[in-house]
């Protein structure tokens, strides 16, 4: 979503299940990946490429980072095996504020474990609760519980909550990765150290992660394949207060439209 001002900004990062560089001071830094790892120069460029192309992005709302792109400011993906994952999105859609997918959905559908690491502070695991509680009301063949002792099997797959330092050039709160080929649901979701943010954005950028893990696009872009409701209000009007709108920060809950989107996606 993107704050303006004081308003939350963060956009999803369409991304794998990779981890960023970043160096622990005084705060814990869990399952951080080896900031020296090398993806050619082709490559990076290729992926780059592909993500204006294929997938309609815009190449001022791409950013490069050792190991992965952030698209949007919150939708990573991945380079180690992008091609794998992520390379078969085809259909781009030319107007937004609609619900859009990306190409993998999850299958199977069931119970996905969230796994809070202790670097995350209190108030930020509050939202992750709310987060899950909400999207649980919503009674869909996605059911999201929290990964504690004695743990339970993973179920349709393990989604990591980390706490990190995005750097200075990045002004996301959060960010997530899509479901890639396998069909499990994107398998983190890293939360940004600096910004300050109030109790009730905390719940709804959880709840907007949530949902590019389980393959939501933003309502307010291009990118990705139109989900069609079978409501017209929802795909032709806007939805300005869904909780996929990659700027708005203005949540009282699940709009209709999100709530026929989730059905569509997952019947």
């Amino acid at each position: 979503m993107n704050l303006k001002k004081s308003s939350l900004k963060f956009t999803a990062i369409l991304a794998i299940a990779g981890t960023t560089v970043f160096f622990s001071c005084s705060k814990e830094k869990e399952g951080i990946s080896n900031p020296f790892t090398k993806h050619s120069e082709e490559d990076s460029k290729n992926i780059k490429e592909h993500l204006i192309n294929a997938y309609g992005y815009a190449e001022s709302a791409i950013q490069e980072y050792p190991e992965f792109f952030v698209v949007e400011n919150d939708i990573v993906f991945e380079k180690k095996n992008f091609w794998t994952d992520y390379a078969l999105e085809t259909s781009v859609d030319a107007a937004g504020n609609k619900h859009y997918r990306g190409t993998y959905k999850v299958n199977p559908t069931g119970s996905a474990y969230v796994s809070i690491q202790s670097a995350v502070p209190s108030t930020w695991k509050t939202g992750v609760r709310d987060a899950m509680t909400a999207w649980n009301g919503l009674n869909g063949k996605i059911k999201f519980y929290e990964y504690l002792y004695p743990y339970p099997t993973t179920g349709i797959g393990l989604i990591t909550v980390k706490y990190l330092d995005f750097g200075s050039s990045s002004t996301a709160t959060a960010r997530a990765p899509l479901p890639g080929s396998g069909g499990k649901p994107g398998s983190y979701i890293e939360i940004n150290s600096n910004p300050n943010v109030s109790s009730a954005s905390k719940k709804r950028t959880i709840a907007h992660e949530l949902g590019h893990t389980i393959n939501f696009h933003h309502t307010d872009g291009t990118s990705g394949t139109l989900i069609t409701t079978g409501t017209s209000s929802c795909n032709t009007g806007t939805n300005s207060t869904s909780v996929m709108n990659g700027t708005s920060q203005v949540w009282g809950g699940f709009t209709t439209c999100d709530k026929a989107a989730y059905s569509t996606l997952y019947p």
